[in-house]
């Protein structure tokens, strides 16, 4: 009998989204097929301790108790000289005598959002260890999780973006310095640069709300972001991934239901009805996707084109992995339509966007599809696909 895969999958973090993160890897974990891979729970505390342990399988044990803590493994992360052996977790605190002291695995499920889960950080420390993970390489994952960044590189193609403008953290917190800086009209958008979607999201009407905006999100992130406010707000989010079948394809649409004039972090994933504790005891088919949202809406032809085109043109552009979502911001009055932004990990990996695609690709399906595509490619980047990627990001350079 051939040898079973084991996959760790990586959950928590050192993030604002450490329990969506949660969530997501406990639907991984429950829905992975255990006929092909044998699975580890990978658990990142808010403080960067990393955790193993059988405590992490069972959700009734979340938030933990530091009874349940005691319970769990501290473990680091460790490489054997030369790549030539598979990696491993070491147990801290264990004698080297004992035989239990290393956990093996052989590839990295990423089902961390935010800082240091999708910008490119621990992508970039398992590819410098030669570690198999899924979803996209650190290149790409900095790349998108820096909203600015993505918007100028798909603007240099053509495709609608709302302008923007950046506020880095300053030394010192000057209301009026800050103001002086805005040169967009109120009312704005406010969010953080750096982190998830829906983070941190505030509307400003008058200089006084941005201020109060930039304070929380300096809290959280180095740098703002600052757009015109859309009036009439809906937005729609697609998937997109060519794991599936070797070549690219996209999942249904949805448009979130928002409680009020923007989609916040709650309204997409902890609505009034479900806190995060409640979600906790829902099984691996519901979480996230219980959230309130019209899957493959009616769209007019203008707005199916242009979400599906933008999709396939950023896969053509950047050629990476995984399954990301990819999110869009309508003013349902005028019909205008924008890029807004790409979310590398998406919570619950939006499988639920898969199931009600036309080949209803179920959760299992697509997490073996990924954990495939992750063994074969080994999110390594050689220097011919980085000349490439820099002649598809930057072209006429």
């Amino acid at each position: 009998m051939k040898e079973k895969k084991i996959i760790a999958v990586i959950f928590g973090g050192v993030s604002v989204e450490h329990d969506v993160s949660i969530l997501t890897g406990l639907q991984i974990i429950e829905a992975i097929d255990s006929t092909k891979y044998k699975v580890i729970p990978i658990y990142i505390d808010q403080y960067g301790q990393w955790y193993h342990g059988k405590e992490l399988l069972q959700r009734k044990n979340y938030h933990f108790s530091q009874k349940i803590k005691d319970k769990l493994n501290k473990i680091s992360l460790k490489t054997s000289i030369g790549h030539k052996q598979r990696p491993f977790f070491e147990i801290e605190n264990n004698s080297i005598f004992n035989k239990k002291n290393r956990i093996l695995f052989d590839i990295a499920f990423l089902a961390l959002h935010g800082s240091a889960g999708e910008n490119g950080q621990i992508q970039g420390l398992l590819s410098m260890l030669n570690i198999p993970h899924t979803g996209a390489d650190h290149f790409t994952s900095a790349i998108f999780m820096n909203k600015s960044m993505t918007k100028k590189i798909l603007k240099s193609h053509d495709i609608n973006v709302l302008p923007d403008q950046i506020i880095s953290k300053p030394e010192s917190l000057n209301k009026n310095q800050i103001l002086n800086e805005i040169n967009l009209e109120f009312p704005l958008c406010v969010k953080p640069c750096n982190l998830g979607s829906s983070v941190g999201v505030s509307k400003a009407k008058d200089p006084d709300e941005l201020y109060e905006s930039l304070l929380e999100i300096f809290k959280i992130d180095n740098a703002a972001i600052i757009e015109p406010f859309v009036e009439n707000l809906v937005e729609y989010n697609i998937s997109a991934t060519n794991c599936l079948s070797g070549k690219l394809e996209l999942s249904a649409i949805e448009k979130p239901l928002k409680n009020s004039n923007f989609l916040t972090f709650k309204d997409k994933y902890l609505n009034d009805d479900n806190d995060f504790d409640n979600k906790l005891q829902f099984p691996s088919s519901q979480g996230m996707a219980s959230s309130s949202r019209e899957i493959n809406p009616k769209l007019t032809k203008k707005h199916q084109e242009f979400i599906e085109n933008t999709t396939i043109k950023l896969f053509e552009i950047f050629n990476f992995n995984g399954a990301p979502r990819i999110d869009f911001l309508c003013n349902e009055k005028t019909k205008e339509i924008w890029f807004n932004e790409i979310n590398p990990l998406p919570g619950s990996l939006g499988y639920y966007l898969w199931q009600s695609n036309k080949n209803n690709i179920n959760f299992t399906q697509l997490l073996s599809a990924l954990i495939d595509q992750a063994i074969k490619s080994g999110n390594k980047i050689d220097n011919h696909n980085l000349k490439a990627l820099k002649a598809n990001i930057f072209p006429g350079d």
